[in-house]
Protein backbone atom coordinates (compact mmCIF):
# COMPACT_ATOMS: atom_id res chain seq x y z
CA UNK A 1 0.00 0.00 0.00
CA UNK A 2 2.60 2.09 0.72
CA UNK A 3 4.63 1.16 -2.45
CA UNK A 4 0.83 2.23 -4.05
CA UNK A 5 0.87 5.56 -2.47
CA UNK A 6 4.57 6.12 -3.40
CA UNK A 7 4.03 6.02 -6.97
CA UNK A 8 0.80 7.91 -7.06
CA UNK A 9 2.82 10.85 -5.88
CA UNK A 10 5.63 10.38 -8.20
CA UNK A 11 5.94 12.86 -10.83
CA UNK A 12 5.57 10.75 -14.45
CA UNK A 13 9.11 10.37 -16.13
CA UNK A 14 10.21 13.61 -17.96
CA UNK A 15 8.32 15.59 -15.77
CA UNK A 16 8.36 18.10 -13.12
CA UNK A 17 6.33 19.22 -10.26
CA UNK A 18 5.52 23.05 -10.24
CA UNK A 19 7.27 25.30 -7.61
CA UNK A 20 5.22 26.35 -4.94
CA UNK A 21 4.07 29.93 -5.95
CA UNK A 22 5.55 29.45 -9.18
CA UNK A 23 3.60 31.53 -11.11
CA UNK A 24 1.20 30.44 -13.85
CA UNK A 25 -0.46 31.33 -17.27
CA UNK A 26 -3.46 32.54 -15.69
CA UNK A 27 -2.41 34.26 -12.81
CA UNK A 28 -0.61 36.23 -14.82
CA UNK A 29 -2.99 37.10 -17.58
CA UNK A 30 -4.97 38.11 -14.45
CA UNK A 31 -2.42 39.93 -13.36
CA UNK A 32 -2.21 42.01 -16.96
CA UNK A 33 -5.93 42.15 -17.45
CA UNK A 34 -6.24 44.31 -13.74
CA UNK A 35 -3.66 46.75 -14.42
CA UNK A 36 -4.65 50.44 -15.17
CA UNK A 37 -1.41 50.82 -16.97
CA UNK A 38 -1.04 49.36 -20.48
CA UNK A 39 1.02 45.76 -20.69
CA UNK A 40 1.75 44.38 -23.70
CA UNK A 41 3.47 40.78 -24.39
CA UNK A 42 5.28 39.67 -27.61
CA UNK A 43 6.72 36.87 -28.62
CA UNK A 44 9.97 35.87 -30.53
CA UNK A 45 9.03 37.49 -34.05
CA UNK A 46 7.74 40.49 -31.56
CA UNK A 47 4.47 39.83 -32.80
CA UNK A 48 2.09 40.94 -30.29
CA UNK A 49 0.48 38.10 -27.58
CA UNK A 50 -1.02 40.02 -24.93
CA UNK A 51 -2.74 43.22 -24.77
CA UNK A 52 -4.94 44.53 -22.00
CA UNK A 53 -7.58 46.64 -21.55
CA UNK A 54 -5.26 49.95 -20.77
CA UNK A 55 -3.47 49.48 -23.61
CA UNK A 56 -6.64 49.53 -25.10
CA UNK A 57 -7.47 53.02 -24.06
CA UNK A 58 -3.47 54.54 -24.54
CA UNK A 59 -3.74 53.21 -28.15
CA UNK A 60 -6.90 53.42 -29.72
CA UNK A 61 -6.96 49.21 -31.03
CA UNK A 62 -8.91 46.98 -29.71
CA UNK A 63 -7.31 43.63 -28.63
CA UNK A 64 -8.83 41.41 -31.44
CA UNK A 65 -6.82 44.31 -33.24
CA UNK A 66 -3.72 44.28 -32.16
CA UNK A 67 -2.78 40.41 -30.86
CA UNK A 68 -0.99 39.00 -33.50
CA UNK A 69 0.37 42.23 -35.52
CA UNK A 70 3.73 43.22 -35.23
CA UNK A 71 4.88 45.62 -32.45
CA UNK A 72 5.38 47.91 -34.82
CA UNK A 73 2.06 48.61 -35.39
CA UNK A 74 2.19 51.17 -32.31
CA UNK A 75 5.60 53.23 -32.81
CA UNK A 76 6.32 55.40 -35.23
CA UNK A 77 7.93 54.55 -38.33
CA UNK A 78 11.27 56.26 -37.57
CA UNK A 79 11.68 54.42 -34.39
CA UNK A 80 11.07 51.00 -35.27
CA UNK A 81 14.17 49.72 -36.28
CA UNK A 82 15.60 50.50 -32.87
CA UNK A 83 13.29 49.33 -31.15
CA UNK A 84 13.43 45.72 -32.80
CA UNK A 85 17.38 45.83 -32.47
CA UNK A 86 16.57 46.50 -28.98
CA UNK A 87 14.29 43.77 -27.76
CA UNK A 88 16.73 41.26 -29.60
CA UNK A 89 19.42 42.95 -27.73
CA UNK A 90 17.37 42.11 -24.99
CA UNK A 91 16.28 38.67 -25.19
CA UNK A 92 20.48 38.37 -25.68
CA UNK A 93 21.36 39.37 -22.17
CA UNK A 94 21.52 37.18 -19.17
CA UNK A 95 19.56 39.63 -17.05
CA UNK A 96 15.09 38.79 -17.25
CA UNK A 97 13.94 42.84 -16.41
CA UNK A 98 14.68 45.65 -16.53
CA UNK A 99 13.38 47.52 -13.65
CA UNK A 100 10.81 50.21 -13.12
CA UNK A 101 13.47 52.82 -12.04
CA UNK A 102 15.07 52.14 -15.30
CA UNK A 103 12.30 53.00 -17.36
CA UNK A 104 12.98 54.35 -20.97
CA UNK A 105 11.61 57.22 -22.61
CA UNK A 106 9.66 55.72 -25.54
CA UNK A 107 7.41 57.19 -28.46
CA UNK A 108 3.82 55.93 -28.76
CA UNK A 109 1.74 55.78 -31.77
CA UNK A 110 -1.74 55.90 -31.66
CA UNK A 111 -4.59 54.37 -33.80
CA UNK A 112 -5.57 58.18 -35.06
CA UNK A 113 -1.55 58.60 -35.91
CA UNK A 114 -1.31 60.49 -32.91
CA UNK A 115 2.05 60.09 -30.91
CA UNK A 116 2.35 60.02 -27.16
CA UNK A 117 5.92 60.03 -24.70
CA UNK A 118 5.67 57.06 -22.69
CA UNK A 119 8.37 55.28 -19.93
CA UNK A 120 8.68 51.44 -20.64
CA UNK A 121 10.52 48.73 -18.98
CA UNK A 122 10.59 45.48 -20.15
CA UNK A 123 10.64 41.75 -19.01
CA UNK A 124 11.39 38.14 -20.37
CA UNK A 125 10.32 34.99 -19.43
CA UNK A 126 8.88 31.33 -20.62
CA UNK A 127 5.29 29.99 -20.91
CA UNK A 128 4.58 26.95 -22.29
CA UNK A 129 8.15 26.77 -23.30
CA UNK A 130 8.58 29.66 -25.38
CA UNK A 131 10.07 33.35 -24.89
CA UNK A 132 7.46 36.11 -23.99
CA UNK A 133 8.83 39.64 -23.68
CA UNK A 134 6.10 41.66 -21.78
CA UNK A 135 6.81 45.83 -21.74
CA UNK A 136 5.04 47.89 -19.48
CA UNK A 137 3.87 50.90 -20.51
CA UNK A 138 3.42 54.54 -18.62
CA UNK A 139 1.78 57.33 -20.75
CA UNK A 140 3.50 60.37 -19.67
CA UNK A 141 1.93 62.42 -22.45
CA UNK A 142 0.09 64.95 -19.94
CA UNK A 143 3.10 65.44 -17.80
CA UNK A 144 5.61 65.91 -20.89
CA UNK A 145 2.86 68.38 -21.88
CA UNK A 146 2.90 70.23 -19.01
CA UNK A 147 6.79 69.96 -18.94
CA UNK A 148 6.99 71.76 -22.50
CA UNK A 149 4.27 74.47 -20.99
CA UNK A 150 6.51 74.86 -18.24
CA UNK A 151 9.57 75.49 -20.64
CA UNK A 152 7.99 77.66 -22.90
CA UNK A 153 6.14 79.57 -19.86
CA UNK A 154 9.74 80.07 -18.54
CA UNK A 155 11.00 81.10 -21.92
CA UNK A 156 8.05 84.27 -21.88
CA UNK A 157 9.20 85.05 -18.33
CA UNK A 158 12.72 85.02 -18.90
CA UNK A 159 12.21 87.42 -22.44
CA UNK A 160 9.73 89.86 -20.34
CA UNK A 161 12.34 90.05 -17.76
CA UNK A 162 15.15 90.83 -20.14
CA UNK A 163 12.53 93.80 -21.76
CA UNK A 164 12.06 95.27 -17.96
CA UNK A 165 15.41 95.42 -17.20
CA UNK A 166 14.49 93.84 -13.35
CA UNK A 167 17.16 91.68 -11.64
CA UNK A 168 14.83 88.62 -10.57
CA UNK A 169 16.49 85.92 -8.49
CA UNK A 170 16.08 83.02 -5.61
CA UNK A 171 17.86 82.23 -2.92
CA UNK A 172 17.32 79.24 -0.64
CA UNK A 173 16.86 79.38 2.94
CA UNK A 174 21.02 79.83 3.64
CA UNK A 175 20.44 82.97 1.72
CA UNK A 176 22.36 81.51 -1.54
CA UNK A 177 21.30 82.35 -4.59
CA UNK A 178 19.71 79.47 -6.64
CA UNK A 179 18.31 81.37 -9.71
CA UNK A 180 19.39 84.86 -11.24
CA UNK A 181 17.74 86.64 -14.23
CA UNK A 182 19.43 89.98 -15.47
CA UNK A 183 22.55 89.79 -13.44
CA UNK A 184 24.04 93.09 -13.14
CA UNK A 185 27.26 93.26 -15.61
CA UNK A 186 29.99 93.46 -12.74
CA UNK A 187 28.78 89.72 -12.30
CA UNK A 188 28.49 86.29 -13.80
CA UNK A 189 25.49 83.81 -13.12
CA UNK A 190 28.26 81.63 -12.97
CA UNK A 191 30.23 83.32 -9.40
CA UNK A 192 26.78 84.01 -7.67
CA UNK A 193 25.11 80.50 -7.87
CA UNK A 194 25.52 79.14 -4.81
CA UNK A 195 27.05 81.87 -3.07
CA UNK A 196 25.56 84.43 -0.73
CA UNK A 197 25.52 88.54 -0.47
CA UNK A 198 28.41 88.14 1.81
CA UNK A 199 30.90 86.44 -0.78
CA UNK A 200 29.83 88.96 -3.34
CA UNK A 201 29.58 92.12 -1.68
CA UNK A 202 31.67 94.43 0.65
CA UNK A 203 30.61 94.10 4.26
CA UNK A 204 28.92 97.59 4.20
CA UNK A 205 26.62 96.84 1.71
CA UNK A 206 26.17 92.91 2.51
CA UNK A 207 25.47 92.95 6.29
CA UNK A 208 22.12 95.57 6.18
CA UNK A 209 21.10 93.58 3.02
CA UNK A 210 21.35 89.86 5.01
CA UNK A 211 19.37 90.93 7.62
CA UNK A 212 16.78 92.56 5.59
CA UNK A 213 16.35 88.75 3.47
CA UNK A 214 16.61 87.03 7.00
CA UNK A 215 13.96 89.40 8.47
CA UNK A 216 11.80 88.31 5.47
CA UNK A 217 12.74 84.15 6.03
CA UNK A 218 11.98 84.51 9.55
CA UNK A 219 8.27 86.72 9.50
CA UNK A 220 8.03 84.97 6.40
CA UNK A 221 6.45 88.26 5.21
CA UNK A 222 7.54 90.31 1.87
CA UNK A 223 9.70 93.75 2.02
CA UNK A 224 9.96 96.55 -0.25
CA UNK A 225 12.29 99.12 0.31
CA UNK A 226 15.61 101.16 -1.31
CA UNK A 227 18.86 98.95 -0.69
CA UNK A 228 22.48 99.98 -1.92
CA UNK A 229 25.23 97.88 -3.40
CA UNK A 230 28.90 98.78 -4.10
CA UNK A 231 29.72 96.92 -6.99
CA UNK A 232 33.46 97.24 -8.85
CA UNK A 233 33.69 100.50 -6.47
CA UNK A 234 31.07 102.50 -8.19
CA UNK A 235 27.77 102.54 -5.64
CA UNK A 236 24.48 101.36 -7.33
CA UNK A 237 21.07 101.64 -5.35
CA UNK A 238 18.30 98.96 -6.32
CA UNK A 239 14.14 99.08 -5.50
CA UNK A 240 13.90 96.01 -4.05
CA UNK A 241 11.07 93.67 -3.26
CA UNK A 242 11.15 90.50 -1.88
CA UNK A 243 8.64 87.70 -0.79
CA UNK A 244 9.10 84.25 0.92
CA UNK A 245 9.21 80.76 -1.09
CA UNK A 246 7.25 78.09 0.25
CA UNK A 247 6.96 74.20 0.16
CA UNK A 248 3.38 72.70 -0.50
CA UNK A 249 3.23 72.81 3.53
CA UNK A 250 3.33 76.42 3.41
CA UNK A 251 7.01 76.18 5.46
CA UNK A 252 9.16 78.61 3.80
CA UNK A 253 12.36 77.41 2.05
CA UNK A 254 14.21 80.20 0.97
CA UNK A 255 13.22 84.18 -0.94
CA UNK A 256 12.27 85.51 -4.30
CA UNK A 257 13.57 89.45 -5.31
CA UNK A 258 13.04 91.54 -7.62
CA UNK A 259 15.67 94.44 -8.05
CA UNK A 260 14.99 97.13 -9.96
CA UNK A 261 18.07 99.53 -10.54
CA UNK A 262 17.37 103.13 -9.75
CA UNK A 263 20.62 104.80 -9.65
CA UNK A 264 20.15 107.02 -12.38
CA UNK A 265 16.71 108.31 -11.18
CA UNK A 266 18.40 109.25 -7.48
CA UNK A 267 20.88 110.78 -9.15
CA UNK A 268 18.46 113.18 -10.97
CA UNK A 269 16.36 113.95 -7.90
CA UNK A 270 19.40 114.53 -5.33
Amino acid sequence: MAADDERMNKPAAGKHPAPVGAPTTACFELLVAGSFEPIISIDAQQRITIYNQAAEKSFGWTAAEAIGKPLDLLLPERFRQQHYRGVQAFAAEQTTARRMGERRQVIGLRKNGEEFHAEASISKAELGGAPVYTVFLRDVSERHRAEQDLHADEERLRAALRVAEATVFTQDSALRYTWIVNIHPGFTVERALGRTDLELLPAEDAGPLTSLKQRVLDSGEGSRQIVRAVIHGEPHHYDLALEPLRDARGSVIGLMGVAWDVTEQRRVLH
